[in-house]
């Protein structure tokens, strides 16, 4: 994650905690100053009294304190700088050591026997420092329901999280060694997972498959909550699989763009420069390009996730080989040389941008997550702010060569950090681009994807999908009868793609959203041999997806 998010994640620690207990905000950090603070990612905010004062901690985005729709789950983690002790009804909160980070030390506070109706106060003494919040009952949480996965098969940053703590632990209760509660499967909890740098992931596993329902409003099928913030995106990319062996890219609104990279690998390992010890990577395909290692940073403290089992355990978190948890291991990475390089592959990398009017859909971490979970939001709307998360329609599932597949369902997802890289040489008009590498600028950190929480999407649509009365391709009418159905609402027209090719959507009526190769226009011409990919959305249908290869 870039620096200036920490602000909300991290060790950032603020007065939080309340009389009142929030829905997850906007953000899934909220903003903290102090030595006393709830973790990343917790669906809470506290007001402490601190010294006889009450401190309100500022949540990012968040809907105000006099909202109705709060909850107090069952347990959360605390976060105290220095050596403190506590003060608690015994009968009713319980307090567990987790781990420390120097001087930081974790602990989990359990919510189990407060009567309905009353609050029991809990204080947290650091010397002469008195902070107290009084706990109300434990509530059911209001996305139980939810179909959220029931297992992680792997995760593996590369990054400033990378030493398995925090944002860089799988577990919300602990480190990769002694934790017990599973971040992304318990829907009581959106504590999240920073997936590093590009090519970073995180894979789950549902037990019921989600499914392909052009019902679905939108025809968005699930949804990934992220920790984005208004002008602050850090895109991930999304494939799915329905056995957890062949897997799928969701291609978004940049996947076809001239600056995209597609199916590339990335390897990372610790070199030695200027007799010091640096994390270099190396973008490299079977098509010729290679970059080289490159220095990714000369600050490594943390940033190298170590596979023995005794230190950080990614050798087994990693799911490379043996599925961490659940049926399938990860299958698109490796480790290598006696486990001293890292190599994601058959990734896509897209350039790195801070606005989400860049990556318009079909990218994670990128719009804010808002407090409706599991309800979906326009994804073809750009900038739409007010909240929502990012969400996914199965139905951009493509190839690896970019021409459409139809999944009538997914049982697998793996999110990962694509956006990142930017080009030493580019000019747009001529589509060409030379020299790629993963920027990371002083003092801001690398770019990285967070996942705080992936739900099957919920409701119905009323609207039914928008069909053209002719598209001109090269000057040439068609219509749908031309395309081929793939399935569902995907249909393909043999045709060529090649460079050149122009598509122009004439007489489209008001709402209906058209992208061409992500580009929000009726218009489009290609500047690379490329399918080229035309979605059609109109008010809440599912939408008409159409393919020129």
């Amino acid at each position: 994650m870039k620096k200036r998010k920490n602000l909300c994640k991290g060790l950032a620690l603020v007065f939080m905690l309340a009389m009142v207990l929030l829905a997850m905000p906007n953000s899934a950090v909220a903003t903290l100053t102090g030595d006393v603070s709830v973790d990343s990612g917790e669906m809470i905010a506290i007001d402490w009294v601190h010294n006889g004062t009450t401190h309100t901690g500022t949540v990012v985005d968040a809907v105000t304190l006099s909202s109705t729709d709060y909850w107090m789950p069952r347990s959360f983690v605390l976060w105290v700088h220095g050596s403190p002790s506590f003060s608690y009804n015994t009968n009713k909160i319980s307090v567990n050591y987790l781990y420390a980070n120097g001087q930081d030390k974790a602990y989990r506070v359990n919510v189990v026997g407060i009567t309905s109706g009353t609050t029991e106060t809990f204080t947290v003494t650091l010397g002469t420092d008195i902070y107290s919040v009084d706990l109300p009952p434990a509530d059911s949480s209001p996305y139980e329901d939810l179909t959220s996965p029931d297992a992680v098969n792997g995760y593996l940053p590369v990054g400033q999280y990378a030493a398995g703590w925090m944002w860089g632990s799988i577990y919300a209760d602990g480190s990769h060694q002694d934790g017990t509660y599973t971040k992304l499967t318990d829907p009581d909890s959106l504590a999240g997972v920073s997936l590093g740098a590009c090519g970073g992931y995180v894979q789950v596993e549902f037990d019921s498959p989600i499914l392909n329902n052009s019902d679905n409003p939108y025809g968005v099928d699930f949804i990934v909550y992220g920790n984005a913030f208004v002008g602050n995106s850090e895109a991930g990319s999304v494939k799915v699989s329905q056995d957890g062996v062949d897997w799928y890219e969701l291609a978004g609104s940049r996947y076809f763009s001239p600056e995209t990279l597609r199916n590339v690998n990335v390897s990372y390992t610790l070199g030695t420069e200027n007799n010091t010890t640096v994390v270099k990577y190396r973008i490299w395909d079977s098509n010729g390009l290679n970059t080289g290692w490159q220095t990714l940073n000369y600050s490594t403290d943390g940033w190298w996730p170590e596979y023995d089992p005794y230190t950080e355990n990614y050798g087994a978190v990693s799911g490379i080989g043996t599925a961490f948890d659940g049926t399938h291991p990860v299958n698109e990475a490796t480790w290598s040389n006696n486990e001293t390089v890292i190599t994601y592959n058959n990734v896509t990398l897209i350039k790195d941008f801070d606005d989400a009017d860049y990556y318009t859909f079909g990218y994670a971490d990128v719009h804010l997550n808002g407090s409706n979970y599991g309800e979906a939001f326009n994804p073809y709307l750009a900038g739409h702010s007010t909240g929502g998360g990012d969400g996914f329609d199965i139905s951009w599932a493509v190839e690896d060569d970019g021409t459409p597949i139809y999944l009538n369902s997914i049982s697998y997802v793996r999110v990962y950090t694509s956006a990142g890289i930017l080009y030493d040489y580019e000019d747009d008009e001529a589509a060409f681009y030379a020299d790629p590498y993963i920027y990371v600028a002083p003092a801001i950190n690398e770019t990285s994807t967070e996942v705080c929480g992936i739900f099957a999407a919920s409701g119905e649509n009323e609207d039914s999908t928008y069909i053209p009365q002719s598209i001109y391709i090269d000057g040439i009418q068609y219509t749908i009868n031309d395309f081929t159905q793939v399935g569902g609402s995907i249909y393909e027209l043999v045709n060529g793609g090649w460079a050149g090719t122009i598509v122009y959507i004439p007489n489209l009526p008001t709402g209906v959203h058209v992208f061409i190769n992500g580009t929000n226009a009726s218009y489009y011409e290609s500047l690379i041999d490329e399918p080229i990919q035309i979605i059609l959305q109109y008010g809440d249908a599912d939408p008409l997806i159409l393919y020129i290869t």
